[in-house]
């Protein structure tokens, strides 16, 4: 049910909720840093087709989501994060 994916077990009910996501391509880090990332292994291969999925589910569900080119998740998060704060908010981050 969608009212379940907008509430928490720990009883939190935002009065803001988006889906974030990485962007599928190379952020500002990879420029500042080439090695950036290299050591790390590929996801599963049943894994893959699962994030074009659940990017599909999130917009099915007309929930708000964002992604944003040169970017990571994290990157984002911590914007809004930070934004939410400066203007007198709080956050919680369900990962």
């Amino acid at each position: 049910r969608m009212q379940d994916a907008r509430t928490t077990d720990v009883g939190i009910v935002p009065t803001h909720f988006a889906v974030i996501f990485d962007y599928s391509s190379k952020t500002f880090r990879h420029d500042l840093y080439p090695e950036y990332k290299a050591n790390r292994s590929a996801p599963p291969e049943d894994l893959i087709p699962q994030f074009g999925l659940i990017r599909q589910a999130t917009r099915a569900f007309n929930l708000p989501c964002v992604e944003m080119e040169g970017f990571e998740a994290d990157d984002l998060i911590a914007t809004y994060c930070r934004l939410a704060g400066e203007a007198g908010g709080d956050t919680t981050i369900i990962s």
